[in-house]
């Protein structure tokens, strides 16, 4: 697991297949909200937000934010044995409780920096 420390908060990311952190109906993954950064199916937020909101029968709140689509933990159990699922090349971060800001989109950040 790659982390580092931020004013005594430890954040880190651990590269691991989706599918396998949502294969057990016990994962931490089903009780946290999620951010989802990156789609294999491109950048059309909104359409896979929609999508999420179907198969979780508009339950909890899902939003396009600045870098991807946020659910809230209650939007994230209602997906639980729904058709929905996450790509293998889409990037998932989880959190406790709803982050409160939000990076640039990576596009932005990649033309800023000239990469």
């Amino acid at each position: 697991m790659i982390y580092r420390t931020i004013s005594n908060v430890a954040i880190g990311a651990a590269e691991t297949l989706i599918q396998t952190m949502l294969e057990s109906s016990a994962s931490v993954a089903w009780n946290s909200h999620w951010l989802i950064s990156k789609l294999d199916s491109g950048v059309d937020y909104e359409y896979y937000a929609n999508e999420m909101r179907v198969a979780g029968n508009a339950r909890g709140n899902v939003q396009v934010v600045s870098c991807g689509v946020l659910a809230d933990s209650v939007a994230v159990a209602a997906l639980r044995g729904s058709a929905f699922q996450l790509s293998w090349y889409s990037e998932l971060y989880l959190f406790t409780d709803a982050p409160r800001s939000f990076p640039p989109p990576a596009e932005q950040l990649r033309k800023k920096r000239g990469w």
